[in-house]
């Protein structure tokens, strides 16, 4: 009895020695290279030249088509390899192995409830199916195949299982090798496109560029850019590439359906598989029939200025993740140039301005005349700065109450008999009682508000003091709701304060 035992503890000993050897020359072989097609061949070599093992062969995933390629194999006949070639995910047991990424070993196989015809014509017996994965991943199936019926054990399951997780680490290796070289052929495109970008700073241009560049990057059909208007208070599509026209000016925010409210909602890319069939997509993009599309967020110093979104027509076509973090890592260079492009506008806007201003002082000291003095103040904010609704209105330090000196937009003889009290009678009132400026982007919002110009969408009121003390209160109006900015307000404050000194 104890030399059995003993005799059944050398075998086990002998056969993990055996079995550890398998593996480390399977191991060694396999990690000799990085080239997918030698790991294939090498493996099975070494796998049919150490093992009893005759019939096997590799199934490898073909990502675009969802479809295993039966890659490399032997001990098969022609006849089974070709009718073999390719197998859906789910399909037979190779198929379903690849879709659960779980082993599968059938002792009979023609007694099998999915056995392929084939494979039985081919006379196996008994099947395993190993899948070839890593943690992030399924690259396909090993098959081994017997002539005849046997039963898997749990050794060899555990051996077969083991010569699956070493040719899958190589098939890893081989495949991050790949991509990384692809990665770097993409990252020198980028940068030469990057450079052309960041060398320009009209800022149509460089959308343009970004568009057509991204379609060009990632061999698609169409693109958009949508950026933060801060008037309109949302984000607008300021460039269309191989889309409608009706899609151009298109607004959104946050809580708009589609990509570009998702991208905003979420601050990172967001794809939408299967387009067309989506309920959230953008009806207006229906008669394309968009089979993805995916959308990355524009972003400068942590603020999303806006949202690029590509897609394609191509139902073979299909966003890989490698590809969405490509078009990210675009974006970011993208929303640099923007921001770039945009601070350059601003600044030839900002010197604009304060030409115009320099403008104003000349033109104000040419005259002492204080009726032609206001009108050509306000001649200056219609002409230099396009605001074509503006009053000037004077404080009667007796009554209590402002009356319009001189007005642009507006018949001064419909205007001149009005009156409005201090602190009382709207927005005017409230600045000259304040003595601070009041802006209201919608007019129609705002119960202080006396209507006036029907065209008046949106307000801004300033007052204009001497030494402190209110005189009167400039009042300018836009025919958009939002229609001042922040540069817009700063520059009327300092129009104020010149016409003030006067």
């Amino acid at each position: 009895m104890k030399g059995e035992k003993k005799q059944g503890k050398s075998d086990e000993i002998v056969r993990l020695n055996r079995e550890l050897s398998i593996l480390n020359a399977i191991s060694q072989t396999v990690n000799e290279s990085i080239d997918l097609d030698e790991i294939l061949n090498k493996s099975l070599n070494k796998i049919v030249e150490l093992t009893e093992i005759q019939s096997v062969g590799i199934y490898l995933l073909e990502e675009k088509t969802n479809e295993l390629i039966y890659v490399v194999h032997k001990g098969f006949s022609m006849a089974f390899s070709k009718g073999m070639q390719r197998l859906k995910l789910g399909e037979g047991a190779t198929g379903k192995v690849a879709l659960s990424g779980e082993p599968l070993f059938i002792d009979d196989y023609p007694g099998y409830s999915e056995a392929i015809p084939f494979a039985i014509e081919e006379g196996l017996k008994s099947l395993a199916v190993i899948p070839l994965r890593t943690r992030e991943k399924i690259y396909g199936t090993l098959n081994i195949a017997r002539r005849e019926l046997s039963q898997f054990t749990p050794s060899t399951r555990n051996l077969l299982s083991s010569i699956g997780q070493i040719i899958s680490s190589a098939l890893e290796r081989a495949s991050l090798y790949s991509e990384n070289v692809k990665r770097l052929e993409e990252q020198k495109t980028l940068y030469a496109i990057s450079k052309e970008i960041a060398s320009r700073l009209e800022l149509k241009v460089i959308l343009e560029k970004i568009v057509k560049s991204a379609i060009e990057l990632l061999k698609v059909d169409g693109g958009s850019v949508a950026l933060w208007d801060q008037r309109k208070q949302a984000y607008v599509n300021v460039i269309v590439d191989g889309l409608p026209k009706s899609f151009a000016e298109k607004e959104f925010t946050p809580s708009s359906i589609g990509v570009v409210g998702e991208v905003l909602r979420k601050k990172g890319p967001v794809l939408y598989k299967d387009y067309e069939n989506n309920p959230n997509r953008i009806k207006e993009l229906d008669s394309l029939h968009l089979k993805e599309v995916v959308g990355v967020p524009l972003i400068v110093r942590d603020l999303v200025i806006g949202v690029m979104t590509i897609g394609t027509l191509d139902p073979q076509k299909h966003f890989q993740q490698s590809e969405i973090e490509l078009l990210f890592g675009f974006a970011q260079q993208a929303g640099i140039a923007i921001g770039n492009a945009q601070l350059y506008e601003d600044s030839l806007a900002k010197i604009r301005q304060l030409t115009t201003l320099y403008e104003v002082g000349k033109k104000l000291s040419s005259t002492l005349d204080l009726d032609e003095l206001l009108k050509n103040a306000l001649e200056l904010l219609r002409t230099q700065w396009g605001y074509p609704l503006c009053s000037i209105l004077l404080l009667d330090q007796g009554k209590k109450e402002l009356y319009i000196r001189q007005v642009i937009g507006r018949d001064i003889d419909e205007v001149k008999h009005l009156r409005f009290r201090v602190g009382m009678d709207g927005i005017v009132g409230w600045v000259a009682k304040s003595g601070e400026f009041l802006y209201v982007p919608d007019v129609s919002k705002e119960s202080r508000y006396i209507p006036g110009s029907p065209e008046g969408k949106s307000e801004a009121a300033f007052p204009l003091k001497i030494r402190d003390e209110v005189i009167g209160v400039l009042d300018t109006e836009s025919r958009e709701i939002y229609g001042f900015d922040e540069e817009d307000l700063k520059a009327l404050s300092s129009f104020t304060g010149q016409v003030s000194i006067f």
